[in-house]
């Protein structure tokens, strides 16, 4: 039948084009994206499917590459490990060295410096072996302690010298520029009051030396340090070289400007040894530090100065000291203030011995001493041997070894202690002490507060594990001006000894006379100790949330050298020292070792579960491009044929008008 309303053939082709149309575009869209499952319409279970696929996919990806940040870090740690047990193997062959009877003295205390330059090294790397900001064998990172006082963490964070580059407070007074403009120290022969000069050279340093040693004038004077200064292979003589002539003292400004003197070798008998001999009372030292430093001297001895009666501040010193009396790390004995300064060092003497000063007369303040204090007699401390003057925010990390009076914070102080602890050990025979060995009380009142002891005591007699004694020189009858001593928010961890070793009047060599301490004890709180753990390290192998995903590694591990450094290299126990460091160290390393293997067996898992979820996902999800080509082929021929049979399907109608 001829119709003009209506043209069956032209809706039957138009559907039959409509279709390859359609057709024709998704097959289009799967050669130009690879894949036949573009939409859930085109398969909706094998969609759901390569989804889940791809999710698993990634994961495994990311799985691969947590395993390679793993491997990194446990190769950080056998490296660092290796360095170790090559400086350890050097120490036992020093320990060796040291037993053959043809080294006198002198050649024994070289051979102990080249072993405490080598501990602290090893010390060094110890502390600052980490992957991306996680410590790898420290255990310091974690709290050590429960129930502390806020004050406790505050102070550590407040003096922690990274926020400075190695300073507690900013260093920088000017900057390398201007400091570049100044004349050089040895280019002068005299110095001009109100004048400003740089080191910045070994030359310069030594030029100041000479001429301070030669009783130029240096009042008035600035000195900046324009670039760190390595003093190797000069065996250094004090700038301020009192011992020769008690006129040669530093009288100016001597300003680090954040850099530091490196490898300074004393190795004398003299008095005032340092990189300083001696300065008066308007010199001031500060934002300086020395490092890596080797002192030998006599009495008033330090790293930085021998004996100052000027001002330090914003200062550092790492290396060892040993000295006679009056010794310390910073200063062998200071006279005015002494703030925001650390050490980390090991110090010997025989009589007055401190991490920040062996005696000191005036405020320490904002300083911190890590690292060993011994004393072959009596006043050994981690902050100041002896002190007349206050202990304000300061905290010791550093054992303490003497006969009497001896402790964590000071050996004896006639002033207050607060805010400021102690966790080294300290052990001696009479008035030792965690914090204090001996507070002196002659009259007036007198206030510890905020005082902290977590470092274990060892000691004969009358010695607590927070304070030794408070002792009273002035009158053996009632009153004893204890009246006005009072210690509030004291803690310490509970030990055989009692909090407080008892108050005693000694005056006029007459016998002690004991005082009732129960008001002070009362305000003298335990506190649990922790010892403190390394965490595990969790590496996440797999993609699931069970042990089989996991890797577990615990990285932190402790040595204990401290032996070579108090007894020597010469010591009966030093083999068995150095013979545990290297089974410690060697172990450790298995133990890495395992782990890296444990890694490579989980890369190869996980790369062959990537493998093969690859493959499934393909089968899956790709297009057979030659299937689809064909059928792109099929698409158009259709396509086309459908658009001319329209064409010819649209003209049918027109067939009408010859019948009419």
């Amino acid at each position: 039948m001829i119709s003009i309303n209506t043209n069956l053939s032209a809706a039957i082709v138009k559907q039959s084009l409509n279709n390859s149309t359609l057709d024709l575009n998704k097959t289009l869209e799967r050669l130009t994206t690879g894949f036949k499952i573009n939409h859930a319409s085109d398969n909706a279970a094998n969609y759901s499917i390569s989804n889940k696929y791809q999710s698993r996919l990634s994961s495994y990806n990311m799985a691969s590459d947590n395993i390679a940040e793993g491997m990194d870090m446990m190769a950080t740690a056998q490296d660092t490990l290796s360095i170790m047990e090559k400086l350890g193997s050097r120490l036992h062959s020093l320990i060796t060295q040291a037993r053959n009877g043809t080294y006198g003295e002198r050649s024994l205390e070289t051979l102990n410096q080249e072993a405490a330059a080598i501990i602290a090294e090893i010390g060094r790397l110890y502390d600052s072996a980490e992957y991306n900001g996680i410590k790898l064998f420290s255990t310091a990172e974690d709290s050590p302690v429960q129930n502390l006082p806020e004050w406790v963490d505050e102070l550590t964070n407040e003096l922690n010298p990274a926020k400075y580059g190695g300073f507690i407070s900013n260093p920088k007074t000017k900057s390398d520029d201007y400091v570049k403009t100044l004349q050089h120290v040895s280019e002068v022969s005299s110095f001009v009051s109100g004048g400003e000069y740089q080191v910045s050279t070994k030359e310069d340093l030594q030029k100041l030396a000479q001429l301070v040693n030669t009783n130029n004038d240096t009042t008035n004077v600035t000195i900046y340090m324009g670039a760190d200064i390595d003093l190797s292979g000069v065996n250094w003589t004090p700038i301020g070289n009192k011992s020769a002539n008690s006129n040669y003292v530093f009288k100016g400004t001597f300003d680090g400007n954040g850099h530091v003197v490196k490898n300074l070798t004393i190795n004398s008998n003299k008095s005032h040894a340092g990189l300083f001999g001696g300065a008066n009372g308007s010199a001031s030292i500060k934002n300086l530090g020395v490092e890596n430093a080797s002192v030998v001297g006599g009495s008033y001895t330090g790293i930085l100065i021998g004996s100052s009666d000027g001002t330090i501040s914003n200062c550092y010193a790492k290396g060892t000291v040993e000295g006679n009396e009056r010794v310390g790390a910073l200063a062998g004995n200071v006279t005015k203030e002494v703030t925001d300064s650390y050490v980390k060092a090991t110090v010997k003497g025989k009589k007055y011995a401190g991490g920040i000063s062996g005696y000191a007369t005036k405020l320490i303040k904002r300083c911190f001493s890590e690292g060993s204090v011994t004393t072959t007699n009596d006043y050994a401390a981690g902050i100041a041997g002896c002190t007349d003057g206050k202990i304000e925010y300061c905290y010791s990390k550093a054992n303490i070894k003497g006969n009497n009076i001896v402790g964590g914070i000071a050996g004896r102080t006639a002033d207050a202690i607060n805010n400021s602890y102690a966790t080294g050990t300290a052990e001696g025979y009479e008035f030792v002490g965690g914090l204090a060995g001996i507070i002196k009380k002659t009259e007036g009142s007198l206030n510890l507060n905020n005082i902290l002891s977590l470092g274990h005591v060892t000691a004969v007699q009358k010695s607590g594990a927070l304070l030794g004694g408070i002792e009273n020189t002035s009158k053996t009858s009632s009153p004893y001006y204890f009246a006005n001593v009072t210690i509030t928010n004291g803690y310490v961890t509970e030990q055989e000894l009692p909090k407080l070793g008892g108050a005693f009047t000694t005056a006029y060599g007459n016998a002690p006379v004991p005082y009732d301490t129960t008001d002070w004890m009362n305000n003298i709180t335990f506190v649990q100790e922790v010892i403190p753990t390394k965490k595990d390290v969790s590496l996440q192998v797999g993609i699931h949330d069970n042990l089989n995903s996991r890797i577990t590694v615990n990285t932190g591990f402790s040595y204990d050298l401290s032996y070579l450094l108090e007894e020597g290299i010469q010591g009966d126990n030093a083999y068995d020292t150095i013979n545990n460091f290297l089974l410690t160290v060697s172990s450790h390393a298995t133990k890495i070792g395992a782990v890296s293997n444990q890694l490579e067996s989980a890369l190869d898992s996980v790369s062959t579960d990537i493998s093969n979820l690859t493959s499934s996902l393909s089968t899956i999800k790709d297009s057979d491009i030659g299937e689809i080509s064909s059928k792109y082929i099929q698409q158009q021929i259709l396509q086309q044929a459908s658009a001319t049979l329209f064409a010819s399907a649209n003209q049918s109608p027109s067939i009408a008008l010859q019948l009419i």
